[in-house]
């Protein structure tokens, strides 16, 4: 009996432990496949947070173009005068993680900032490090399309290192104008890895 048992209760025992562990393993391994598509979710919606924040910053900046218009039309300043004030505003706006506003006109020189190597600079044939033009697209998009969002790569103020950047343009044809502001895709990889 106990050579027959013996053997038969450990194989028994064994094909139940390895049913067992099996079973485990395919619960880990959905539990992960599901935490990865939650992870894969966050992202996309941290993605369009920064989208509509990027969209509502712009507008705000638009609105504050539009009282320096309006104050043009009213005859209460000069339109120079105008353009130079809104300009200078804007230059000077930081946001977030040293983010910015910046306004370009359509040959696509950037008329507005923070950077002064890069204020007032003709960015027309200007490509980031695949080389793609940079400003160009974001004109277009905006003149087309009223509004949009383009891709590049660029350096964040104060560093050296290019990073992906996103950035939501918009148009103002009053002053034949392009307006936007972006934001580094690092931002969105570092509020996942938190996530994560």
């Amino acid at each position: 009996i106990y050579f027959f048992s013996v053997p038969l209760i450990k194989k028994t025992v064994y094909g139940i432990e390895k049913d067992a562990a099996q079973t485990i393993l395919e619960n880990v391994y959905q539990l992960l496949q599901s935490e990865a598509r939650a992870i894969e979710a966050y992202r996309q919606h941290a993605l369009e947070a920064y989208k509509r924040q990027l969209k509502n910053i712009t507008l705000i900046q638009e609105s504050l173009l539009v009282n320096k218009y309006n104050q043009f039309r009213e005859k209460r300043i000069g339109e120079t005068q105008a353009r130079r004030e809104a300009l200078e505003e804007m230059r000077h706006l930081r946001y977030g993680n040293n983010d910015y506003v910046w306004v370009a006109d359509y040959k696509s020189v950037l008329i507005s900032h923070p950077d002064p190597k890069l204020h007032e600079t003709d960015f027309s044939q200007v490509k980031d490090i695949y080389g793609n033009l940079i400003v160009p697209p974001m004109v277009a998009v905006a003149r087309k399309n009223f509004e949009g969002y383009t891709s590049y790569w660029w350096r964040r103020l104060g560093e050296e290192a290019p990073i992906e950047k996103l950035t939501y343009s918009r148009h103002f044809p009053q002053w034949e104008w392009v307006i936007g502001s972006g934001v580094y895709i690092d931002d969105v990889k570092a509020e996942v890895a938190r996530r994560k």
